[in-house]
């Protein structure tokens, strides 16, 4: 939302258990792509968490977070100022510095749900969405899940399992194997609240938030930009021709399973990215060999600034840079998104941005 008057008011309000509790000096929250889980740190004033949920509130074994962010508009009272949920979840951690009276919580967004869920289960003849529904239900989280139509797993004799018992997998919760299903089905996978997101990559690039530079003039030395402490970063190792090669035994079929992406690049001249995977078809090595050159490609243009707070942006939209004249002038995903509040210092975030795979081998 946009505040009519020049002066922002940023605000900030901590909900623990469901109940609002005063005191909130600062709230930080780092959002991540790539299937990583949300993160915060709050720090409050305990006597204020103490008066709302009571002296024993440090005895709990589950302590559930909300923080919301808002600006003030001029003339509204705080007690009916709009709010926007940034971020719900379940602290980790309690630290309480009793010489200052503050206590600080950190913790994580519901995705710890499915980190800290054992995988014991084999799971027959199901495929990624089916998965994804299944493990989200059983943390009670609600999907958001595109259909997948190709069987998962390991091939064992006749049955298609995907196997995940205790001990012999290195699936060790449920993130994990969400996060390697999305890998293969070329899926974003992240948690918004209490709904998990199992989705096919968005490459309508819609959402859209506009970084623009003017260049130097005689009158001005330096460029200006829409975003403070802008830096641009190139790595070198990631460009020119490259190759991702995917190589897998299939113990069902008994073969060896090779595929790379580009598929016509010469290996002579060509940097050259090797993955081991057990048990895959050649279309999940195709898909996944085509899915990390994309990755690795995306980290050779990377770009961090650091600006005024919002309350719009997520790992979901991308930036567009132009102005520079320079190779950084396209479009990025947002990799990392951390924004602080505070009292003494306002409230501002920084974003990391990697360039916008294009899906089309290229030469860097």
């Amino acid at each position: 939302m946009t505040n009519s008057s020049l002066t922002r008011q940023p605000r900030v309000r901590l909900v623990l258990d469901g109940v609002p509790v005063d005191g909130c000096r600062s709230a930080e929250i780092i959002s991540r792509r790539g299937a990583q889980a949300a993160s915060f740190r709050i720090l409050a004033s305990a006597s204020s968490v103490a008066k709302t949920l009571g002296r024993s509130w440090v005895d709990k074994d589950k302590l559930d977070v909300a923080i919301d962010f808002g600006f003030l508009p001029t003339g509204i009272s705080a007690a009916v100022m709009p709010w926007v949920r940034m971020i719900t979840g379940n602290v980790d951690r309690i630290s309480f510095d009793q010489p200052r009276g503050l206590v600080s919580l950190d913790g994580r967004d519901h995705a710890a749900r499915l980190i800290d869920l054992p995988i014991q289960d084999s799971y027959l003849n199901r495929t990624s969405s089916e998965l994804a529904a299944l493990l989200a239900s059983s943390c009670e989280l609600s999907g958001d899940i595109d259909t997948t139509h190709g069987l998962i797993g390991q091939y064992y004799q006749i049955q298609h399992t995907k196997s995940a018992l205790s001990g012999f997998s290195k699936h060790g919760n449920g993130w994990d194997l969400l996060s390697e299903l999305a890998d293969l089905e070329g899926f974003d996978l992240w948690v918004d609240g209490t709904t998990l997101h199992f989705k096919q990559a968005d490459t309508t690039n819609t959402k859209i938030y506009d970084l623009t530079s003017e260049q130097p003039t005689t009158n001005r030395a330096s460029p200006v930009f829409t975003i403070s402490d802008l830096s641009m970063e190139r790595t070198l190792g990631l460009a020119g021709s490259m190759q991702v090669t995917v190589s897998s035994w299939n113990s069902r079929q008994r073969q060896k399973i090779i595929a790379s992406y580009p598929p016509d690049t010469s290996t002579a001249t060509s940097k050259q990215f090797l993955i081991l995977r057990p048990n895959l078809l050649p279309d999940e090595a195709e898909v996944l060999a085509k899915n990390t050159y994309n990755r690795l490609r995306a980290h050779q243009y990377v770009v961090n600034g650091t600006m005024a707070g919002e309350l719009v942006l997520t790992t979901q939209h991308r930036l567009r840079l132009a102005g520079t004249g320079t190779g950084w002038d396209r479009i990025y995903t947002i990799d990392r998104i951390e924004r602080e509040m505070s009292l003494e210092g306002g409230y501002i975030q920084h974003i990391v941005g990697r360039s916008e795979p294009s899906g089309v081998a290229d030469d860097g």
